[in-house]
């Protein structure tokens, strides 16, 4: 059936056999020859099996097979084919196989990247200080350069501009006391000069804010007092009533 299959395929419509014209809806297996056919005994074609398995199981057997040939699923381009009963052997050699770096880093590396790895990148490799040279983390470097390195420049600390060794900064602030009271107290006057324009920022905003409250209150009291001579007013509809009465009284009085 395939090699019609084929050759249909390939342009020739005739039967490979016969040499009948033939298509692929008048394609008629022939059980009773196929079931014969996958009876017959079949050599395991991969090299170094000796199994024997009839033909119609020999793709079944192929796929357990200790002797097929695998691509490696971590380097299928990269990583050279191996048989199955290898695969253990192979997963423990494999240069693209990831695994979790053995330092405990939290990162996944792979055989062929490991050396570069523990070279640069792992925070739990060990390293020399760059300064002092004491073994620790790489990870923990920028730390102890940060807060221990002996030999890393840092600032005075009573606030001169000159960097001295760690290990030395004590000595540095004992042998500069005069130094560092003079700056100490012209540290103090800014701060004093700084505090006083503070506060005279602070006195002129309450003055602000004082005046702005006059003017809110002085406004209250407006408002109350208009609103007190509305509510004493004589409403409209009493108005037209006096209006009114004082209108008849001036007829009366022109009638006598």
């Amino acid at each position: 059936e395939n090699c019609i299959a084929i050759a249909i395929a390939s342009g020739d419509k005739r039967c490979p056999v016969c040499r009948t014209a033939v298509n692929k809806k008048n394609i008629t297996p022939c059980y009773p020859l196929r079931r014969i056919i996958n009876d017959l005994e079949s050599v395991c074609p991969n090299q170094g099996c000796k199994a024997k398995v009839k033909r119609g199981d020999l793709v079944d057997h192929l796929r357990k097979c200790d002797f097929s040939l695998i691509k490696c699923c971590f380097g299928v381009l990269k990583c050279p084919s191996y048989i199955r009963k290898e695969e253990k052997n192979h997963f423990k050699v494999c240069m693209y196989k990831p695994f979790k770096c053995p330092r405990r880093c939290g990162q996944s590396i792979t055989l062929k990247d490991q050396n570069k790895h523990n070279n640069i990148a792992c925070t739990k490799a060990k390293t020399g200080c760059v300064k002092c040279g004491v073994l620790l983390n790489r990870g923990d470097v920028q730390k102890h350069l940060d807060t221990k390195c002996p030999k890393e420049r840092v600032r005075c600390l009573t606030g001169c501009t000159e960097k001295v060794l760690r290990e030395e900064r004590q000595s540095h602030c004992e042998s500069h006391v005069g130094l560092h009271l003079s700056l100490v107290i012209e540290m103090l006057k800014e701060n004093e000069a700084v505090n006083k324009g503070l506060q005279e920022k602070v006195a002129s905003m309450q003055k602000t804010i004082n005046t702005l409250n006059d003017k809110v209150t002085e406004l209250e009291r407006k408002n109350t007092a208009d609103d007190e001579n509305t509510s004493e007013g004589p409403e409209v509809g009493d108005a037209s009533s006096v209006s009114g009465s004082s209108s008849s009284a001036n007829d009366s009085e022109e009638e006598d």
